[in-house]
């Protein structure tokens, strides 16, 4: 990037005058902020302003992409355990009854593609839980990747600010929502994936025979009273 200055005709202790910016090597098409700091000859240095634009080259009408099939979920490390988790595919409408620190899904915006607008909401993964209110966690995304034919893959991440407990504190239903959208304004519509969350070991609470406990006959009827939290 080269940046001239002209300087107009002016006291000399003020300046006024255009910054020129010249040959700007801008790879992708995508939305870009132009930042601009003013500093004098005394070092003073004023408020920096910004000047969003939008740098659009190819003629992207595709939607953007939600593969399902790709959304993972993390379980929490064991303490004291050096093995890293391991990513788990979630299908919807699944029990999990491990503890979840985070959660993955991958996104497809097919050729040619302008990349993701990756700002939320615009593409988002969120985890809801049952009153409607979105779980706290930070959202992240692995560097896009550009395929020979010319789509754009990216991951998104959550990271849950605290994981899920496995006391039955946390247990209920939730759902997972994905949106995703590309610099062209495609967007995607909502998906999303349900699970109940279940930590709570099922117990036997009561066994019967009938008559009485000594009997002189193998039994024909045993009733059992199984009890689990819903």
């Amino acid at each position: 990037t080269l940046i001239v200055s002209e300087k107009r005709e002016a006291p000399i202790d003020r300046f006024s005058g255009k910054l020129l910016l010249r040959k700007i090597a801008i790879q992708f098409d995508g939305t870009y902020a132009l930042q601009i700091l003013p500093v004098d000859n005394a070092s003073n240095a004023g408020e920096t302003r910004a000047y969003l634009f939008n740098y659009k080259t190819l003629d992207d009408r595709n939607v953007p992409t939600i593969p399902l099939e790709t959304l993972t979920f993390t379980p929490t490390g064991i303490p004291g355990d050096t093995n890293v988790p391991k990513p788990i595919l979630l299908t919807g409408g699944v029990f999990i009854a491990t503890s979840i620190a985070a959660f993955s899904v991958e996104l497809l915006d097919p050729a040619p593609s302008v990349g993701f607008n990756l700002n939320p909401p615009h593409s988002a993964l969120t985890l809801v839980n049952a009153s409607g209110e979105s779980v706290p966690g930070r959202l992240s995304y692995s560097n896009p990747v550009t395929t020979s034919d010319g789509a754009v893959r990216v991951k998104l991440n959550l990271t849950l600010d605290v994981p899920l407990q496995i006391d039955g504190s946390d247990d209920g239903d939730y759902i997972v929502k994905v949106t995703a959208a590309d610099n062209s304004g495609n967007a995607s519509p909502e998906k999303s994936a349900p699970f109940k969350y279940d930590t709570i070991k099922p117990v036997v609470s009561r066994i019967s025979l009938p008559n009485a406990k000594l009997i002189n006959q193998f039994p024909t009827v045993v009733s059992a009273v199984l009890e689990d939290t819903p």
